[in-house]
């Protein structure tokens, strides 16, 4: 069982840090790596990814296909916990909205069950859950 701080970093009810468990916990951690720029850590410059640098290129298949890419490296370099399924993970682009969806899907050491996470790259606001 995992157990570590959630993020973002919230109260709890009782006041004190909110904190994450096991697919709940390995979610926000992925979200973590995702929305570091890589040189952002001093102690640690290669951590995170380059998904930040596509919010101004154009919403096409180019740049969703790099992205695809960066998502599936940075996550696989840096979350052991996990196993990128790439063959399910997509990006696809909403120009009309000015954003892009990533669906990571990937198994946990934790169980054999296939988890995605579902996140909303947008040029306004970054990286946010999808809502749908």
């Amino acid at each position: 069982m995992y157990k570590g701080l959630a993020y973002p970093v919230k109260a709890s009810k009782k006041g004190l840090l909110k904190t994450n468990s096991d697919i709940d916990l390995i979610k926000s951690d992925i979200k973590q790596i995702l929305i570091t720029r890589k040189g952002e850590r001093v102690m640690l410059p290669e951590f995170g990814s380059k998904i930040l640098d596509f919010i101004h290129e154009p919403l096409d298949n180019v740049t969703c296909s790099l992205i695809r890419n960066e998502i599936i490296n940075a996550v696989s370099k840096w979350e052991n916990r996990i196993t990128v399924n790439k063959n399910n993970t997509t990006v696809t682009p909403y120009p009309d909205l000015f954003m892009i969806k990533a669906v990571l899907s990937f198994y946990t050491v934790i169980n054999s069950q296939e988890q995605q996470l579902v996140l909303e790259i947008s040029k306004n606001g970054g990286v946010t859950d999808w809502q749908d």
